[in-house]
Protein backbone atom coordinates (compact mmCIF):
# COMPACT_ATOMS: atom_id res chain seq x y z
CA UNK A 1 0.00 0.00 0.00
CA UNK A 2 1.29 3.42 -0.89
CA UNK A 3 2.12 5.31 2.05
CA UNK A 4 -0.04 8.34 0.99
CA UNK A 5 -2.77 6.99 -0.46
CA UNK A 6 -4.57 5.57 2.72
CA UNK A 7 -3.49 8.75 4.98
CA UNK A 8 -5.08 11.06 1.67
CA UNK A 9 -8.43 9.04 1.16
CA UNK A 10 -8.50 9.50 5.42
CA UNK A 11 -8.49 13.06 4.92
CA UNK A 12 -11.20 13.15 2.35
CA UNK A 13 -13.45 11.47 4.74
CA UNK A 14 -12.55 13.45 7.82
CA UNK A 15 -13.11 16.72 5.85
CA UNK A 16 -16.78 16.26 6.93
CA UNK A 17 -16.24 16.64 10.65
CA UNK A 18 -15.34 13.06 11.51
CA UNK A 19 -14.79 11.55 14.56
CA UNK A 20 -13.87 8.07 16.41
CA UNK A 21 -14.83 6.93 19.75
CA UNK A 22 -12.00 4.70 21.43
CA UNK A 23 -13.14 2.35 23.90
CA UNK A 24 -10.69 0.52 26.17
CA UNK A 25 -7.62 1.19 24.06
CA UNK A 26 -5.85 3.25 27.26
CA UNK A 27 -2.53 0.60 26.79
CA UNK A 28 -1.94 1.44 23.49
CA UNK A 29 -1.02 5.21 24.29
CA UNK A 30 -1.13 8.48 22.07
CA UNK A 31 1.37 7.88 19.28
CA UNK A 32 -0.80 5.18 17.15
CA UNK A 33 -3.78 7.80 16.80
CA UNK A 34 -1.82 10.75 15.53
CA UNK A 35 -1.91 9.85 11.93
CA UNK A 36 -5.95 10.20 12.96
CA UNK A 37 -5.30 13.60 14.74
CA UNK A 38 -3.34 14.57 11.84
CA UNK A 39 -5.91 14.10 9.31
CA UNK A 40 -8.32 16.39 11.75
CA UNK A 41 -10.21 13.82 12.89
CA UNK A 42 -11.57 14.17 16.84
CA UNK A 43 -10.82 11.29 18.68
CA UNK A 44 -13.08 10.58 22.13
CA UNK A 45 -12.01 8.35 24.56
CA UNK A 46 -14.41 6.84 27.10
CA UNK A 47 -13.86 4.59 29.71
CA UNK A 48 -16.96 1.64 29.80
CA UNK A 49 -19.66 0.61 27.75
CA UNK A 50 -22.09 2.65 29.05
CA UNK A 51 -20.17 5.75 28.56
CA UNK A 52 -19.88 5.10 24.59
CA UNK A 53 -23.13 4.67 24.62
CA UNK A 54 -24.09 7.88 25.91
CA UNK A 55 -21.25 9.24 23.46
CA UNK A 56 -22.89 7.56 19.68
CA UNK A 57 -26.42 8.74 21.65
CA UNK A 58 -25.22 12.39 21.40
CA UNK A 59 -24.05 11.52 17.67
CA UNK A 60 -19.93 12.30 18.98
CA UNK A 61 -18.84 9.85 17.04
CA UNK A 62 -19.17 7.98 13.43
CA UNK A 63 -16.31 5.31 14.16
CA UNK A 64 -15.60 2.69 17.56
CA UNK A 65 -12.59 1.29 17.74
CA UNK A 66 -13.04 -0.90 21.02
CA UNK A 67 -10.84 -3.75 22.35
CA UNK A 68 -11.75 -7.10 22.34
CA UNK A 69 -12.22 -7.39 25.60
CA UNK A 70 -14.70 -4.94 25.83
CA UNK A 71 -15.96 -5.89 22.14
CA UNK A 72 -19.04 -8.39 23.69
CA UNK A 73 -20.59 -5.83 26.04
CA UNK A 74 -20.56 -3.30 23.55
CA UNK A 75 -21.64 -5.41 20.31
CA UNK A 76 -24.29 -6.74 22.59
CA UNK A 77 -25.51 -3.24 23.92
CA UNK A 78 -25.81 -1.93 20.00
CA UNK A 79 -27.60 -4.95 19.19
CA UNK A 80 -31.43 -3.66 18.33
CA UNK A 81 -30.61 0.17 18.99
CA UNK A 82 -31.94 1.69 15.29
CA UNK A 83 -30.82 4.96 16.54
CA UNK A 84 -27.18 3.63 16.54
CA UNK A 85 -27.02 0.99 13.85
CA UNK A 86 -25.35 3.29 11.60
CA UNK A 87 -22.03 3.28 14.11
CA UNK A 88 -18.93 0.95 12.49
CA UNK A 89 -17.68 -1.19 15.42
CA UNK A 90 -14.20 -1.94 14.43
CA UNK A 91 -12.40 -4.47 17.17
CA UNK A 92 -8.63 -4.57 17.77
CA UNK A 93 -6.95 -8.16 19.07
CA UNK A 94 -3.49 -9.21 19.65
CA UNK A 95 -1.30 -10.94 16.57
CA UNK A 96 -1.62 -14.38 19.19
CA UNK A 97 -5.19 -14.07 20.04
CA UNK A 98 -6.98 -15.37 16.53
CA UNK A 99 -10.11 -16.40 18.63
CA UNK A 100 -10.66 -12.78 19.85
CA UNK A 101 -11.26 -11.67 16.27
CA UNK A 102 -13.71 -14.34 15.17
CA UNK A 103 -15.42 -13.65 18.57
CA UNK A 104 -15.70 -10.18 17.84
CA UNK A 105 -16.80 -11.21 14.09
CA UNK A 106 -19.56 -13.49 15.59
CA UNK A 107 -20.49 -11.18 17.82
CA UNK A 108 -21.28 -8.50 15.06
CA UNK A 109 -18.15 -6.35 14.99
CA UNK A 110 -17.86 -4.35 11.29
CA UNK A 111 -14.31 -5.00 11.45
CA UNK A 112 -11.40 -6.23 13.04
CA UNK A 113 -7.72 -5.26 13.41
CA UNK A 114 -4.51 -7.02 15.11
CA UNK A 115 -2.53 -5.04 16.83
CA UNK A 116 0.18 -3.71 16.97
CA UNK A 117 -1.38 -2.29 13.64
CA UNK A 118 0.66 -0.23 10.94
CA UNK A 119 -0.47 3.94 10.58
CA UNK A 120 -1.64 3.24 6.68
CA UNK A 121 -3.70 0.27 7.95
CA UNK A 122 -5.80 2.43 10.82
CA UNK A 123 -6.05 5.35 8.21
CA UNK A 124 -7.33 3.15 5.64
CA UNK A 125 -9.46 0.86 8.41
CA UNK A 126 -10.62 4.41 10.18
CA UNK A 127 -11.73 5.91 6.18
CA UNK A 128 -13.42 2.31 5.44
CA UNK A 129 -15.66 2.73 8.28
CA UNK A 130 -16.54 6.12 8.41
CA UNK A 131 -17.80 5.41 4.65
CA UNK A 132 -19.71 2.45 6.05
CA UNK A 133 -21.39 4.65 9.02
CA UNK A 134 -22.43 7.83 6.69
CA UNK A 135 -23.84 5.41 4.36
CA UNK A 136 -25.81 3.12 6.79
CA UNK A 137 -26.73 6.88 8.46
CA UNK A 138 -27.99 7.83 4.89
CA UNK A 139 -29.71 4.67 4.69
CA UNK A 140 -31.87 4.89 7.67
CA UNK A 141 -32.41 8.56 7.04
CA UNK A 142 -34.06 7.20 3.71
CA UNK A 143 -35.72 4.27 5.70
CA UNK A 144 -37.20 6.76 7.77
CA UNK A 145 -38.68 9.37 4.89
CA UNK A 146 -40.33 6.30 3.26
CA UNK A 147 -41.68 4.62 6.23
CA UNK A 148 -43.83 8.19 6.60
CA UNK A 149 -44.38 8.54 3.09
CA UNK A 150 -48.36 8.07 3.29
CA UNK A 151 -47.94 5.80 -0.04
CA UNK A 152 -45.80 2.46 -1.45
CA UNK A 153 -41.90 3.58 -3.38
CA UNK A 154 -41.25 1.48 -5.49
CA UNK A 155 -38.31 0.91 -8.09
CA UNK A 156 -39.56 -1.31 -10.67
CA UNK A 157 -38.50 -2.93 -14.50
CA UNK A 158 -39.82 -1.00 -17.41
CA UNK A 159 -41.77 -4.01 -18.73
CA UNK A 160 -44.51 -5.63 -19.19
CA UNK A 161 -45.19 -6.70 -15.99
CA UNK A 162 -43.66 -3.88 -13.88
CA UNK A 163 -41.22 -6.33 -12.29
CA UNK A 164 -40.05 -5.08 -8.93
CA UNK A 165 -37.18 -4.95 -7.61
CA UNK A 166 -38.00 -2.69 -4.59
CA UNK A 167 -41.00 -1.95 -2.80
CA UNK A 168 -42.41 -0.52 0.51
CA UNK A 169 -44.50 -1.99 3.03
CA UNK A 170 -47.30 -0.08 2.79
CA UNK A 171 -48.09 -1.52 -0.20
CA UNK A 172 -49.84 -4.15 2.14
CA UNK A 173 -52.12 -1.39 3.22
CA UNK A 174 -53.32 -0.91 -0.30
CA UNK A 175 -53.40 -4.01 -2.01
CA UNK A 176 -53.86 -6.51 0.59
CA UNK A 177 -50.88 -8.37 -0.69
CA UNK A 178 -47.04 -8.35 1.49
CA UNK A 179 -44.37 -6.61 -0.97
CA UNK A 180 -42.97 -9.45 -0.56
CA UNK A 181 -45.27 -11.04 -2.86
CA UNK A 182 -44.27 -8.73 -5.84
CA UNK A 183 -40.49 -8.20 -5.56
CA UNK A 184 -39.58 -10.08 -8.43
CA UNK A 185 -43.00 -11.14 -9.06
CA UNK A 186 -42.14 -14.04 -6.60
CA UNK A 187 -45.74 -14.61 -6.40
CA UNK A 188 -47.53 -12.12 -8.56
CA UNK A 189 -46.51 -9.37 -10.73
CA UNK A 190 -47.99 -6.13 -10.36
CA UNK A 191 -49.66 -5.60 -13.25
CA UNK A 192 -51.82 -8.66 -11.87
CA UNK A 193 -53.25 -6.12 -9.33
CA UNK A 194 -54.38 -3.45 -11.80
CA UNK A 195 -57.76 -3.36 -12.66
CA UNK A 196 -58.35 -4.87 -16.32
CA UNK A 197 -60.10 -2.04 -17.29
CA UNK A 198 -57.17 0.00 -16.63
CA UNK A 199 -53.92 -1.83 -18.06
CA UNK A 200 -53.93 -0.63 -21.36
CA UNK A 201 -54.61 3.00 -19.76
CA UNK A 202 -51.57 2.49 -17.45
CA UNK A 203 -49.10 0.87 -19.75
CA UNK A 204 -50.11 4.14 -22.42
CA UNK A 205 -49.60 6.60 -20.04
CA UNK A 206 -46.26 5.18 -17.96
CA UNK A 207 -44.87 4.53 -21.57
CA UNK A 208 -45.64 7.81 -22.30
CA UNK A 209 -43.71 9.53 -20.05
CA UNK A 210 -40.43 7.54 -20.16
CA UNK A 211 -40.80 8.08 -23.79
CA UNK A 212 -40.53 11.63 -24.02
CA UNK A 213 -38.30 11.94 -20.82
CA UNK A 214 -40.90 13.17 -18.40
CA UNK A 215 -42.32 11.87 -14.74
CA UNK A 216 -45.68 10.45 -15.55
CA UNK A 217 -48.87 10.87 -12.51
CA UNK A 218 -51.89 8.56 -13.56
CA UNK A 219 -54.94 7.27 -11.66
CA UNK A 220 -56.22 4.02 -11.74
CA UNK A 221 -58.14 1.28 -9.66
CA UNK A 222 -56.48 -1.63 -7.97
CA UNK A 223 -58.08 -5.13 -7.05
CA UNK A 224 -57.30 -6.17 -3.42
CA UNK A 225 -56.75 -9.13 -2.50
CA UNK A 226 -60.24 -9.12 -0.33
CA UNK A 227 -62.00 -8.45 -3.70
CA UNK A 228 -62.62 -4.45 -3.14
CA UNK A 229 -61.41 -1.94 -5.83
CA UNK A 230 -59.12 0.81 -4.57
CA UNK A 231 -58.32 4.20 -6.44
CA UNK A 232 -54.54 4.88 -6.43
CA UNK A 233 -51.91 7.80 -7.32
CA UNK A 234 -49.24 7.25 -8.92
CA UNK A 235 -46.25 9.36 -10.05
CA UNK A 236 -43.16 8.64 -11.32
CA UNK A 237 -40.23 8.64 -13.68
CA UNK A 238 -37.31 6.55 -15.59
CA UNK A 239 -34.22 5.68 -13.96
CA UNK A 240 -31.38 4.85 -16.36
CA UNK A 241 -28.70 3.31 -14.21
CA UNK A 242 -26.39 2.60 -17.35
CA UNK A 243 -26.75 -1.40 -17.23
CA UNK A 244 -28.68 -1.37 -20.51
CA UNK A 245 -32.30 -1.84 -19.01
CA UNK A 246 -34.93 1.45 -18.31
CA UNK A 247 -36.05 1.33 -14.36
CA UNK A 248 -38.84 3.29 -13.12
CA UNK A 249 -38.94 4.68 -9.57
CA UNK A 250 -41.68 6.19 -7.59
CA UNK A 251 -45.01 6.16 -5.42
CA UNK A 252 -48.22 5.16 -5.14
CA UNK A 253 -50.96 6.77 -3.01
CA UNK A 254 -54.28 5.34 -2.00
CA UNK A 255 -56.72 8.31 -3.13
CA UNK A 256 -60.13 6.01 -2.07
CA UNK A 257 -61.41 8.49 -0.23
CA UNK A 258 -60.50 11.68 -1.84
CA UNK A 259 -62.40 10.06 -5.24
CA UNK A 260 -65.59 9.08 -3.02
CA UNK A 261 -65.67 12.67 -1.90
CA UNK A 262 -65.06 14.30 -5.40
CA UNK A 263 -68.00 11.54 -6.80
CA UNK A 264 -70.61 12.70 -3.92
CA UNK A 265 -69.33 16.17 -4.34
CA UNK A 266 -70.43 15.82 -7.77
CA UNK A 267 -73.65 13.93 -7.21
CA UNK A 268 -74.55 16.69 -4.56
CA UNK A 269 -74.26 19.12 -7.69
CA UNK A 270 -76.70 17.17 -10.17
CA UNK A 271 -78.85 17.39 -7.20
CA UNK A 272 -78.90 20.79 -6.35
CA UNK A 273 -79.32 21.57 -9.99
CA UNK A 274 -82.20 19.37 -9.89
CA UNK A 275 -83.78 21.39 -7.25
CA UNK A 276 -82.96 24.69 -8.53
CA UNK A 277 -84.90 23.33 -11.85
CA UNK A 278 -87.98 21.78 -9.51
CA UNK A 279 -87.59 25.44 -7.42
CA UNK A 280 -87.56 27.56 -10.88
CA UNK A 281 -90.65 25.46 -12.82
CA UNK A 282 -92.57 25.81 -9.33
CA UNK A 283 -91.51 29.50 -9.57
CA UNK A 284 -92.54 29.26 -12.91
CA UNK A 285 -96.08 27.31 -12.25
CA UNK A 286 -97.23 29.74 -9.69
CA UNK A 287 -96.44 32.68 -11.50
CA UNK A 288 -98.65 31.37 -14.46
CA UNK A 289 -100.92 30.87 -12.31
CA UNK A 290 -100.91 34.11 -10.64
CA UNK A 291 -101.38 35.33 -13.89
CA UNK A 292 -103.86 33.53 -14.95
CA UNK A 293 -105.33 35.07 -11.84
CA UNK A 294 -104.86 38.62 -12.66
CA UNK A 295 -106.43 38.27 -16.40
CA UNK A 296 -109.58 36.73 -14.33
CA UNK A 297 -109.77 39.40 -11.88
CA UNK A 298 -109.34 41.73 -14.89
CA UNK A 299 -111.62 40.23 -17.03
CA UNK A 300 -113.91 39.72 -13.64
CA UNK A 301 -113.55 43.83 -13.11
CA UNK A 302 -113.75 45.05 -16.58
CA UNK A 303 -116.02 42.36 -17.45
CA UNK A 304 -118.39 40.28 -15.95
CA UNK A 305 -118.33 42.81 -12.94
CA UNK A 306 -118.84 45.92 -15.12
CA UNK A 307 -121.68 44.55 -16.38
CA UNK A 308 -123.82 43.46 -13.34
CA UNK A 309 -123.29 46.67 -12.06
CA UNK A 310 -124.23 48.35 -14.86
CA UNK A 311 -127.38 45.87 -15.11
CA UNK A 312 -128.18 46.46 -11.29
CA UNK A 313 -127.59 50.44 -11.92
CA UNK A 314 -130.40 50.26 -14.65
CA UNK A 315 -132.83 48.03 -12.81
CA UNK A 316 -132.48 51.13 -9.90
CA UNK A 317 -132.80 53.46 -12.38
CA UNK A 318 -135.99 52.18 -13.92
CA UNK A 319 -137.93 51.24 -10.70
CA UNK A 320 -136.80 54.95 -9.70
CA UNK A 321 -138.91 56.15 -12.85
CA UNK A 322 -141.15 53.69 -12.67
CA UNK A 323 -142.78 53.93 -9.28
CA UNK A 324 -146.26 53.50 -10.72
CA UNK A 325 -145.59 49.43 -11.13
CA UNK A 326 -147.60 46.84 -9.09
CA UNK A 327 -146.19 45.85 -6.08
CA UNK A 328 -145.73 42.47 -7.35
CA UNK A 329 -143.65 43.27 -9.85
CA UNK A 330 -141.52 45.77 -7.99
CA UNK A 331 -141.23 43.12 -5.85
CA UNK A 332 -139.89 40.60 -8.44
CA UNK A 333 -137.38 43.29 -9.52
CA UNK A 334 -136.25 44.08 -6.43
CA UNK A 335 -135.50 40.16 -5.85
CA UNK A 336 -132.81 40.37 -9.21
CA UNK A 337 -131.29 43.57 -7.95
CA UNK A 338 -130.74 41.66 -4.89
CA UNK A 339 -129.41 38.52 -6.57
CA UNK A 340 -127.02 41.04 -8.90
CA UNK A 341 -125.67 42.41 -6.14
CA UNK A 342 -124.90 39.37 -4.37
CA UNK A 343 -123.64 37.59 -7.52
CA UNK A 344 -121.14 41.21 -7.77
CA UNK A 345 -120.28 40.37 -4.18
CA UNK A 346 -119.32 36.80 -4.80
CA UNK A 347 -117.41 38.52 -7.79
CA UNK A 348 -115.21 40.48 -5.80
CA UNK A 349 -114.09 38.06 -3.16
CA UNK A 350 -113.21 35.98 -5.87
CA UNK A 351 -110.72 38.27 -6.90
CA UNK A 352 -108.06 38.66 -3.92
CA UNK A 353 -105.40 36.21 -3.36
CA UNK A 354 -102.91 34.45 -0.11
CA UNK A 355 -104.97 36.43 2.47
CA UNK A 356 -108.54 36.07 0.66
CA UNK A 357 -107.99 32.16 -0.19
CA UNK A 358 -107.16 31.70 3.65
CA UNK A 359 -110.15 33.58 4.84
CA UNK A 360 -112.25 31.86 2.08
CA UNK A 361 -111.14 28.93 3.84
CA UNK A 362 -112.34 29.97 7.10
CA UNK A 363 -115.06 31.10 5.99
CA UNK A 364 -115.99 27.81 4.38
CA UNK A 365 -114.58 25.40 6.60
CA UNK A 366 -113.82 26.88 10.35
CA UNK A 367 -117.70 28.01 11.93
CA UNK A 368 -115.80 30.28 13.65
CA UNK A 369 -117.30 33.52 15.30
CA UNK A 370 -114.26 36.10 14.22
CA UNK A 371 -111.24 36.31 12.56
CA UNK A 372 -108.07 38.06 12.01
CA UNK A 373 -105.26 38.89 9.78
CA UNK A 374 -101.99 40.16 11.21
CA UNK A 375 -99.37 41.51 9.02
CA UNK A 376 -96.18 42.76 10.41
CA UNK A 377 -92.61 43.51 9.07
CA UNK A 378 -89.38 42.31 10.42
CA UNK A 379 -86.45 43.51 9.23
CA UNK A 380 -85.98 41.54 6.19
CA UNK A 381 -88.89 39.07 6.35
CA UNK A 382 -92.72 39.92 6.15
CA UNK A 383 -94.91 38.04 8.78
CA UNK A 384 -98.48 37.33 7.90
CA UNK A 385 -101.17 35.60 10.06
CA UNK A 386 -104.55 34.76 9.98
CA UNK A 387 -106.43 32.76 12.33
CA UNK A 388 -109.77 31.82 13.66
CA UNK A 389 -111.67 30.50 16.82
CA UNK A 390 -113.19 27.93 14.47
CA UNK A 391 -113.64 24.01 14.92
CA UNK A 392 -110.12 23.23 13.60
CA UNK A 393 -108.50 20.32 12.63
CA UNK A 394 -107.10 21.80 9.53
CA UNK A 395 -104.70 19.22 7.72
CA UNK A 396 -102.76 19.77 5.00
CA UNK A 397 -102.41 17.14 3.37
CA UNK A 398 -106.37 16.44 3.33
CA UNK A 399 -107.15 19.13 0.12
CA UNK A 400 -105.52 21.05 -2.62
CA UNK A 401 -106.46 24.52 -0.98
CA UNK A 402 -103.66 24.42 1.86
CA UNK A 403 -101.05 23.02 -0.51
CA UNK A 404 -101.72 25.54 -2.76
CA UNK A 405 -101.00 28.19 -0.31
CA UNK A 406 -97.98 26.19 0.67
CA UNK A 407 -96.88 25.77 -2.67
CA UNK A 408 -97.11 30.03 -3.48
CA UNK A 409 -95.44 31.17 -0.13
CA UNK A 410 -92.58 27.96 -0.97
CA UNK A 411 -92.14 29.83 -4.74
CA UNK A 412 -91.03 32.89 -2.90
CA UNK A 413 -88.77 31.43 -0.63
CA UNK A 414 -91.05 32.02 2.12
CA UNK A 415 -92.48 29.24 5.10
CA UNK A 416 -96.09 28.49 5.54
CA UNK A 417 -96.61 26.90 9.64
CA UNK A 418 -100.28 25.73 10.50
CA UNK A 419 -101.85 25.17 13.98
CA UNK A 420 -104.91 23.87 13.91
CA UNK A 421 -105.85 21.78 17.46
CA UNK A 422 -109.74 19.90 16.99
CA UNK A 423 -111.81 22.10 18.31
CA UNK A 424 -109.68 24.97 19.23
CA UNK A 425 -109.30 27.08 15.55
CA UNK A 426 -106.81 27.55 13.30
CA UNK A 427 -103.83 30.08 12.96
CA UNK A 428 -101.89 30.11 9.51
CA UNK A 429 -98.14 31.79 9.91
CA UNK A 430 -96.43 32.71 6.57
CA UNK A 431 -93.30 34.16 6.39
CA UNK A 432 -91.69 35.53 3.27
CA UNK A 433 -88.38 37.36 2.90
CA UNK A 434 -88.89 40.93 1.22
CA UNK A 435 -86.02 43.06 -0.43
CA UNK A 436 -84.18 45.05 1.60
CA UNK A 437 -84.61 49.49 1.15
CA UNK A 438 -80.78 49.07 0.21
Amino acid sequence: MARGHATSALEAVAAEEASVLLLGMEDLGEQPWAVLTAAGIRLVRVADVADALRALEQQAAQVVIVGAHRARALTDALRGRRDLESAHVVVCAALDAPSELREALDAGADDVMRVPFEREVLAARVAAGLRAARLRASEALLGSLVDNIPGAVYRCACDEHWTMEWLSDEIEAISGYPASDFIRSAVRTFVSVIHPDDRDHVARSVMNGVERGRPYGLEYRIVRRDGGVRWVLERGQAQDVGDGRRWLVGAIFDITARRAAEQALREREVVEAQLAEVRASRARIVEAADAARREIERNLHDGAQQRFVSAALRLQIWLAEHREAGSDSRVELDGVLSELRAGLAELRDLAHFTVCEALTNVAKYSHASRAWVSIVRRDSELDVEVGDDGVGGADLAAGSGLQGLCDRVAAVSGRLDIESPAGAGTVLRARVPIASAG
